[in-house]
């Protein structure tokens, strides 16, 4: 399993995580598909979010923020699934876009990012790795104007 195939990693503030899936699967008769029961409306909401990469980062940094460790599985399916569509409603006001990268720091030159916010004190955007992480990096390290900077939500 690569790095990018997981989506909630379990950790000290929360034992539950969710990992690539595919409800694709044809299996034969001489194998068994072992898979936790995911509620639809959790599904539906990972299949949107994986179409628009902010909501998982986004998401997942709600998770580091609260206090999950002893959260059921139910408990943290629900907690996915409403953070989930919270994000995924607000797409449509939320000003990310993505945008080109030109410095090599932790950004492929060429590439393009989604961006999340900006922190004008500090001249810093926050930008979804394709890891599904919030990260912080210059402005400058993107083909940016003004006018799409000050888009930015501050931070």
């Amino acid at each position: 399993m690569t790095y990018s195939e997981r989506l909630f990693e379990p950790f000290w503030r929360c034992p539950w995580g969710v990992y690539a899936f595919s409800l694709d699967l044809e299996l034969d008769d001489e194998h068994e598909l072992l898979r936790p029961n995911i509620p639809q409306g959790l599904v539906a909401m990972l299949e949107g979010a994986l179409r628009y990469p902010p909501a998982i980062a986004l998401t997942r940094e709600s998770i580091y923020r609260e206090e999950l460790k002893d959260i059921s599985k139910e408990g943290f399916c629900n907690f996915l699934e409403v953070r989930l569509e919270e994000v995924l409603k607000k797409s449509v006001t939320s000003g990310f876009f993505m945008a080109k990268a030109r410095a090599v720091n932790c950004l492929r030159p060429g590439s393009y990012y989604w961006l999340v916010g900006y922190n004008s004190r500090a001249g810093q955007v926050q930008f979804v790795t394709e890891e599904f992480h919030v990260l912080e990096a210059p402005a400058a390290d993107f083909e940016l104007d003004l006018s799409e900077i000050r888009s930015l939500q501050d931070f």
